[in-house]
């Protein structure tokens, strides 16, 4: 197998460099996720119950999205419709969820034309693709096995840095 592009991590930001690559360019994206499910940031780990999935989209869609960068949310509004949420006080202008959950719209940014490989062992597998660019997407701290303890990260400026990678009028 031979990619141009290996993104390791499903995060909101490994989506959205897949999105933009393959939205911009001829060039073939593989994500390889180590966990069975895409979209890391949104599943909440002591919560994600597997024996239930009723519950487990319930708990999947009540993480709510905020941001005050309005690129970012007219990017993430042509993936999915978004129930807006009122919150009193807030200091964001967007505060919302997507109405068909984040499982959806994560689905929808990949499209046709980015693989996606769950459930390996990162870079195990890498041994056995042949690629030319590699991007590691996941957090830092998980790189290093936790090792220099954990590091705070902001969902939406993911999606701005990601942007700015290939980034055109929305």
């Amino acid at each position: 197998m031979y990619f141009d592009y290996i993104i390791i991590g499903s995060g909101l930001y490994g989506l959205t460099l897949a999105e933009r690559i393959t939205t911009e360019t001829d060039k073939s994206v593989m994500i390889l996720e180590q966990r069975n499910y895409i979209g890391e940031e949104f599943q909440i780990s002591g919560l994600y119950n597997n024996k239930d999935p009723k519950n487990r989209q319930l708990i999947n869609d009540n993480h709510i999205f905020l941001t005050n960068m309005e690129h970012v949310w007219r990017y993430l509004e042509n993936f999915s419709d978004w129930k807006k949420i009122n919150i009193k006080g807030s200091f964001y202008k967007y505060v919302a969820v997507p109405e068909l959950g984040y499982a959806h719209m994560f689905k929808n940014m990949l499209g046709t034309k980015t693989k996606v490989m769950l459930n390996v062992d990162n870079f195990q597998i890498l041994k056995e693709i042949s690629y030319k660019k590699i991007i590691y997407s996941q957090k830092q701290d998980c790189y290093f096995h936790h090792k220099l303890g954990g590091i705070h990260y902001s969902i939406d400026k993911s999606v701005d840095t990601a942007l700015k990678y290939f980034y055109r009028e929305l």
